[in-house]
């Protein structure tokens, strides 16, 4: 049962909130180097080390972890980055095929699991879990059990042997394009293998999602707090006056985003560390503080460059290089890059004649454009430069259709 709160009884859960703000800090991951990542959570620093030279475009990567693992899932790919210890192992496969977008991910066990995704203009509503030489497998829902409602965007908690999926999005099946809520938690007993619901009319989802404080999960609907305790399946829910909504900043919480991307790092409940509390104007003294130090670092390393050796870019069949930075190839940007090497200009239909003969040609121009803007991605993060790796440009003759080059002074 859905009950409302009094005003009063809102304050207590939005101090209850503040006071509970070490377990909801924020999460950032930065690639130092090819070898070397640095999770920021908790107030603390972790360093993570690659087992094989990668770098990734980690902005489509999403982050789980418990207090023993992390996961990095990819939002495009079967590929995944578990660790060990402080040693992440990079398992499965780095070819797009954008099927599980927006999926929801969760550590329990010691064992990766997932539910949902978008892909191909359809929700999926497949709970599994990922084995390290077969990727993901299905499991299966016993007989007498009702079928999972198909979600992405939700947000996933298991504990004591219980999924929760709570709320989302899902693809209608008439109009791909349109977008509807989820209006249910969905929770799956591990050990039967039975579905259960629980309705909502909330519109609650990784978007909105505020963080957890031990059983309890916070989001933010629409100017109403609610709550929905996993132990207890019990929701709670009570707007918010314009007056608490200003004085506890929750305006400064809009468009707030589990996992906020950009181009270098990832921030996931990217709350302040202050909770509610403005402290804007010591914000800005710190990083006064910081940057001018910072400033005198970045004169120096470019007065040690520039009196230096000139470095440059360098590619070939399987990496490209610059400095100690590095970038291998997945599967089909090293045959893009092979295919160009010696050639002029070269047509998008040739690129595309490289990809399986049984995908759609919409789906080739995807996969030749995502991989053409990560390799010319991938040069400009490893150089801090903007070279560009493959040049592009329209067709002479026919301003429909567009031509592609490799750089060749870049080949070694």
């Amino acid at each position: 049962m859905k009950l409302r709160f009094t005003i009063i009884a809102m304050i207590v859960f939005a101090n209850t909130i503040i006071v509970s703000m070490a377990s909801i800090q924020g999460l950032t991951l930065t690639q130092i180097d090819s070898l070397k990542l640095q999770l920021s959570h908790d107030s603390s620093l972790n360093t993570l080390y690659l087992n094989e030279v990668v770098t990734r475009d980690w902005t489509t990567y999403d982050i789980v972890y418990n207090d023993s693992s992390y996961a990095l899932i990819s939002e495009y790919s079967s590929e995944v980055f578990i660790s060990l210890g402080d040693t992440l192992f990079r398992q499965g496969w780095n070819l797009p095929h954008y099927a599980l977008q927006k999926s929801s991910h969760a550590i329990y066990q010691n064992k990766l699991f997932a539910f949902g995704g978008y892909g191909y203009w359809t929700t999926k509503r497949i709970l599994r879990y990922w084995d390290e030489k077969e990727g993901w497998i299905p499991m299966v829902l016993s007989p007498r059990s009702q079928d999972l409602y198909p979600a992405h965007n939700a947000v996933m908690v298991i504990k004591d042997s219980v999924v929760h999926i709570i709320g989302g999005e899902y693809s209608d099946e008439k109009n791909p394009f349109s977008r509807k809520l989820v209006p249910y938690i969905q929770t799956i007993d591990l050990k039967h293998m039975e579905v259960s619901f629980k309705e909502i009319d909330a519109d609650l989802n990784r978007d909105n999602f505020l963080g957890n404080t031990n059983d309890s999960l916070f989001f933010m609907d629409n100017g109403n707090l609610v709550c929905y305790n996993i132990k207890d399946g019990i929701l709670l829910s009570g707007s918010v006056s314009p007056e608490i909504y200003k004085a506890n900043k929750f305006n400064d919480w809009e468009g707030l985003k589990r996992a906020v991307k950009t181009d270098s790092i990832w921030p996931e409940n990217n709350i302040p560390s202050s909770g509610f509390i403005d402290n804007s104007g010591q914000s800005y003294y710190y990083i006064l503080v910081l940057m001018i130090p910072l400033l005198f670092v970045l004169i120096i390393r470019r007065r040690l460059r520039n009196n230096g050796k000139e470095q440059r870019l360098v590619c070939t069949d399987s990496f490209i290089s610059f400095a100690s930075n590095q970038y291998c190839f997945n599967e089909f940007e090293a045959q893009i890059i092979s295919y160009l090497n010696g050639k002029d200009w070269v047509k998008a239909t040739e690129i595309n004649s490289l990809i399986h003969e049984e995908i759609s040609n919409s789906h080739k121009n995807k996969l030749r454009n995502e991989a053409i803007r990560n390799l010319n991605a991938q040069a400009k993060t490893i150089s801090q430069s903007e070279i560009r790796l493959v040049e592009v440009q329209k067709d002479k003759y026919d301003l429909r259709m567009t031509n592609y080059r490799l750089n060749s002074d870049l080949i070694h």
